[in-house]
């Protein structure tokens, strides 16, 4: 079985997308593990040597200097890493990353959907690029489905004001 680790920084509102995106990865055949309430994710990332690493990052959320070092380590360990980030969020990358805006969730939908048409293209299939494509495919769809839940909920919260 593969094995996503997910890194998160959401806000107490926002912890039940954890939950949706663990669906969406055990449905496409992962194993989901994160380092959330854990003192020590280097043990989980280097023991544990997952397939995939997803982290999520909101403006909002509380634990962004984790997921960066987290990010770091699965970097440094060659791992395919997909990170989903709103725009106001610092990042010491750039690769692999799907910005974000709650108000405008389709520039970063039309990014996804762009990103894995390029890596489809028969020219560009290489071993490194199947294991981008895989990344993109995977975490892409879980990065709409959580990307539209977001910006839903902005829209709930704008609409009772």
């Amino acid at each position: 079985m593969k094995i996503a680790f997910v890194s998160y920084s959401l806000n107490e509102s926002e912890q039940y997308l954890f939950s949706i995106l663990s669906i969406k990865l055990k449905e496409q055949g992962y194993k989901v593990v994160s380092s959330y309430n854990e003192t020590d994710s280097h043990f989980k990332l280097v023991l544990g040597s997952p397939d995939l690493f997803i982290g999520i990052i909101t403006s909002n959320g509380d634990n962004k200097n984790r997921v960066t070092k987290e990010w770091k380590i699965a970097r440094q360990k060659h791992i395919p890493t997909l990170i989903l980030a709103e725009y106001s969020t610092y990042l010491p990358y750039k690769t692999n990353v799907i910005r974000f805006q709650r108000e405008m969730p389709e520039l970063a939908i039309e990014q996804i959907k762009r990103k894995v048409k390029e890596l489809k293209q028969p020219a560009k299939l290489t071993v490194t690029n199947n294991d981008q494509m895989v990344t993109w495919m995977v975490g892409g769809i879980a990065a709409i489905v959580l990307i539209n839940l977001l910006s839903e909920k902005e829209k709930q919260v704008h609409s009772k004001v």
